[in-house]
């Protein structure tokens, strides 16, 4: 139900609203002598990037527009117009690659980023608060949501059609089945900072 691989998000306090910008990589180094850079994925969104598109360069956010984007390895080589020499590509090194929400499209039906997902209000079908989403873990099959009972309690659900009803993010709200002995499955119990 949600992408593969963390997202990070940045721009809006709400789990709720749309992020504007979402983090897709970071530059590890530059690759030859003409500008080139390697850049390792942060998330899945890396394959969305293509030539001609506008992304945002560092802390600064500079606009920079694709050239040339191509898989290397686990990897990826990125070429940004304005940077044919290979002091370009050193001075990019270590910045973060963003890309707005709005220039990578839309999900699958039925997938959401993880941003989406945590904040939201768990109920149960028949209307009983369940909790909410604190935190989406990442296993081989599945993500399973991390939900806080009201009495400070953890519950996991597993991220599958069986468990997970219903998603309304303009209502923030999941709706669950809560499967007989899921909700003894209880995380640990976290200390509140």
């Amino acid at each position: 139900m949600t992408s593969r691989r963390r997202i990070q998000a940045e721009g809006t306090v709400s789990a709720r609203r749309t992020k504007q910008e979402l983090v897709a990589g970071r530059i590890l180094r530059p690759h030859g002598v003409r500008g080139m850079v390697v850049l390792h994925p942060e998330s899945d969104l890396v394959d969305r990037l293509v030539p001609g598109m506008t992304i945002y360069v560092g802390e600064d956010r500079t606009p920079r527009t694709v050239r040339r984007f191509q898989a290397h390895g686990r990897r990826y080589l990125l070429e940004l117009e304005g940077g044919d020499a290979r002091e370009d590509a050193e001075r990019l090194r270590d910045a973060i690659v963003r890309v707005r929400v709005d220039d990578i499209g839309g999900l699958p039906p039925n997938t959401f980023f993880r941003w989406q997902i945590v904040g939201l209000r768990v109920v149960e079908e028949n209307g009983t608060l369940v909790g909410t989403v604190v935190e989406v873990l990442e296993t081989g099959a599945n993500d399973v949501y991390e939900v806080e009972r009201p009495d400070g309690r953890r519950v996991l659900l597993p991220a599958v059609r069986s468990v997970i009803r219903e998603v309304d993010l303009d209502a923030g709200e999941l709706t669950v089945y809560l499967l007989p002995g899921l909700d003894e499955l209880q995380a640990p119990r976290r200390e509140r900072k």
